[in-house]
């Protein structure tokens, strides 16, 4: 099942995005128009944008992004079957993983080009807030859509877009990365999502419409 969905447009979209940023950022083909943005950022910064900034980052948390997907993972598994639920946890998982994997494949340093105003780990790319956010808020939000109101299925579809492309933008606004490492990051993260929202709409759902 899984390797079928592999094979589905979003995921090898997000993936070759992913690749093809890879070997741009590798070869340093990225790094004149990541310095001059963040050169850009900080002429825009002010005390309540980086209040906002901050704020979000810490969205991007794993604080705040754990208990979040233990909590949907239990509300999923009341209103929208074990499969949802499964689909929420092991993505996360896997997509922690994931990510451990790559930031120790690519190894860049952090920029230095502008003022850090926030914490940062190890490596730089690919941005770990950025990647989780719609493996995590994006997939969280979009496995809740079939089981809540039209109304407020469409807040949800907002929330899932928006959410990773603001705190990809608080990582690079606090200059802790490039945005290159922000883009690739989305486009990896974008691409595991999708395939665990594959998974959990696929056929063998029908098994567990006994559990809603």
């Amino acid at each position: 099942m899984i390797r079928r969905l592999a094979h589905s447009p979003p995921f090898v979209a997000g993936l070759a995005l992913f690749a093809g940023l890879s070997m741009m950022v590798s070869g340093g083909v990225t790094l004149t128009w990541d310095v001059r943005t963040l050169q850009w950022v900080d002429g825009i910064r002010s005390v309540g944008l980086t209040d906002l900034m901050l704020a979000l980052t810490f969205l991007g948390d794993g604080l705040i992004e754990v208990p979040f997907a233990l909590i949907v993972c239990a509300v999923l598994w009341r209103i929208a079957g074990r499969r949802s639920a499964a689909a929420l946890f092991f993505g996360a998982l896997s997509g922690e993983l994931l990510y451990l994997l790559a930031k120790a494949s690519f190894q860049r340093p952090r920029p230095t080009v502008i003022t850090q105003l926030s914490g940062a780990g190890w490596y730089s790319y690919p941005s770990g807030h950025s990647m989780m956010a719609p493996i995590i808020w994006s997939l969280a939000f979009l496995l809740l859509v079939p089981a809540v109101s039209r109304g407020l299925g469409r807040v949800l579809i907002g929330l899932a877009i928006l959410m990773p492309a603001a705190i990809a933008a608080s990582r690079v606004y606090l200059g802790v990365h490039y945005p290159s490492d922000v883009l690739g990051a989305l486009a990896l993260g974008g691409a595991w999502m999708s395939l665990w929202l594959g998974w959990s709409r696929s056929p063998a759902t029908s098994s567990s419409a006994s559990t809603r």
